[in-house]
């Protein structure tokens, strides 16, 4: 700019925070308007996003609904730079506010994400989502293109339970049932969900809200991946991101620090 004046804020702040020169510097992460005013008063507003420091190390991709540019809705940006951008359809343009709410909601008749990833049969897996279930309805959640040969996650029985697994076979068992996972979603209540599978030990791990709920030891390994795709109905979600290693316990919980905190999640 020649002249003028620089503003900025977080997206969801209602104050302008106005600036002398073009530089400025941002303390917090987050999803940023900055307003450009020229010397004649007009202006023009651009967005930014400032990533959030989650684990980086194997992550293949990580997509965050604060970034999700309404204008470009059939594709969702990945941020770990793999440039794995999800493709989305079905989404409406016009309902800006459920991006505005840091979520990207899908409604099971024609909406649809698909995340091209490339995960190896000897690689393990790390699978987190941050998502909100707003009527119970029976639909997956998350699948690898292998549905239950490698991953899948989904409601089940109307009533908020969670099967989550890979390999599932009737000899091999490589699955978590509701009755091991114990938890049942809240109509409208944001939540955390992990998943690792170490292709080494053979071991499977389900995490809530950061805290381990169920392990166990499956018989067989996943077959190869090439893309993840949800199709859920009346779900919304507000991070996704899968590694090709298993995140440890601490990694885990530094992860659902930040999202206790950008979505004031409830244990």
């Amino acid at each position: 700019m020649n002249g003028g004046d620089v503003s900025y804020k977080l997206h969801e702040n209602e104050n302008w925070i106005i600036n002398v020169g073009t530089n400025f510097t941002v303390t917090l992460p987050g999803l940023y308007d900055i307003r450009l005013t020229d010397k004649a008063g007009n202006s023009t507003t651009i967005q930014k996003f400032i990533q959030y420091n989650y684990t980086k190390d194997g992550v293949l991709a990580y997509l965050d609904a604060e970034n999700f540019d309404i204008l470009t809705p059939n594709e969702w940006k990945d941020l770990s730079g793999n440039a794995n951008n999800a493709i989305v359809k079905g989404i409406d343009a016009t309902q800006q506010e459920e991006w505005i709410q840091k979520e990207l909601k899908l409604d099971g008749v024609d909406d649809e994400i698909t995340i091209p990833i490339d995960i190896g049969i000897e690689d393990s897996i790390t699978v987190e989502m941050v998502l909100t279930d707003y009527d119970h309805e029976k639909l997956e959640i998350l699948d690898s293109d292998k549905g239950w040969s490698s991953f899948s996650c989904y409601t089940y029985n109307n009533i908020g339970e969670i099967c989550i697994g890979g390999n599932f076979t009737a000899n091999s068992q490589n699955r978590f049932n509701p009755i091991d996972i114990d938890y049942k979603t809240e109509v409208g209540k944001i939540f955390s969900l992990g998943y690792t599978y170490d292709n080494i030990t053979k071991i499977a791990t389900v995490y809530i809200n950061g805290k381990q709920v169920a392990s166990k030891v499956y018989i067989d390994g996943h077959q190869a991946i090439s893309s993840f795709i949800a199709k859920a109905t009346n779900k919304s979600y507000s991070r996704i991101s899968i590694y090709n290693k298993v995140l440890n316990e601490q990694e885990i919980l530094d992860n659902y620090a930040i999202d206790k905190l950008r979505f004031n999640i409830e244990n």
